[in-house]
């Protein structure tokens, strides 16, 4: 049962989205975040609301509060003049008119509860990538634009040697065409909860396995300051998040979140998960960081 105090926070909000509207953070559409990319050596960082959480001081699914973390993720968020290195911010930080109905006023919530964060750590002058490059369908009203960022995203990784840093259940493009063109595809294997906890040990890894590769990166908060530094030694990495379940639900034609129950699902944990026994897959691990 949600709290008086929730029904409060959720009122104040509708009241105070007009006066955040007003600072129009500069982000790039989706499309354009892409075109981005597909820059030889490119990298981007993408926040969302479980970033900020954990800025301040909270913990999320699958990743516990860590001081650290926290440190380098506000780090992070405000490194705006790295060479190659783009900080994307969510959609609904540019505009709430293609969202979901339902998705509107949980977005309010978090632009209220977190304005002090945002107010402290985005920039009005700064030109933000868009964090929904890797959730380009599900959280649309209008699906017409995803088969144009889908077909972007394909052609970004054909021909790619590919090196996938990603959790244990993530099993990023088995079952689907996702990675069907690239031109080769190692992965790192990573914890699927508390990934920060070997935060060096995959770092080390990236670095000796991601040479000349295209490296993405699917491993939540921990993505970001992993891909700051990878960046900032002269690494290409892409953050990509979710991207496959997205690309699932667009394959699908789904108008609802649902569950691959072989696979991580953001909304819910990772028990019951067969181990997998795809043959490409089993190939394709270079390096297992399992504790």
């Amino acid at each position: 049962m949600k709290s008086i105090k929730f029904y409060i926070a959720s009122l104040l909000s509708e009241l105070y989205y007009p006066l955040f509207k007003m600072k129009k953070y500069n982000i790039m559409s989706i499309s354009e975040t892409i075109d981005y990319l597909s820059i030889p050596g490119n990298s981007i960082v993408r926040f969302g609301d479980g970033e900020f959480l954990l800025m301040s001081n909270k913990g999320i699914n699958f990743q516990e509060w860590d001081p650290q973390l926290s440190t380098m993720l506000r780090e992070t968020i405000n490194e705006l003049h790295i060479d190659k290195l783009l900080i994307c911010l969510p959609e609904p930080l540019r505009s709430l008119q293609n969202i979901k109905k339902k998705s509107k006023p949980v977005w309010k919530l978090n632009f209220f509860i977190n304005r002090k964060m945002y107010s402290n750590n985005c920039s009005n002058k700064y030109r933000y990538g868009n964090s929904f490059v890797s959730r380009p369908y599900m959280a649309f009203k209008s699906k017409r634009e995803a088969d144009k960022v889908f077909k972007k995203i394909l052609d970004l990784f054909c021909d790619k040697d590919i090196l996938i840093i990603e959790g244990e259940y993530s099993r990023s493009g088995v079952g689907n065409d996702l990675f069907g063109k690239a031109k080769s595809l190692n992965r790192i294997i990573c914890p699927s909860s508390n990934a920060f906890r070997n935060y060096n040990k995959i770092l080390e890894a990236a670095k000796y396995y991601g040479k000349n590769r295209l490296i993405l990166v699917a491993l939540g908060p921990t993505a970001k300051p992993l891909i700051l530094q990878l960046a900032q030694e002269g690494y290409w990495a892409i953050d990509i998040g979710h991207l496959d379940s997205e690309y699932e639900w667009y394959l699908n034609k789904t108008e609802e979140k649902t569950r691959n129950q072989n696979k991580h699902f953001a909304e819910s944990d990772d028990t019951m998960i067969a181990p997998c026994t795809d043959e490409d897959y089993i190939k394709s691990v270079v390096c297992n960081i399992i504790e």
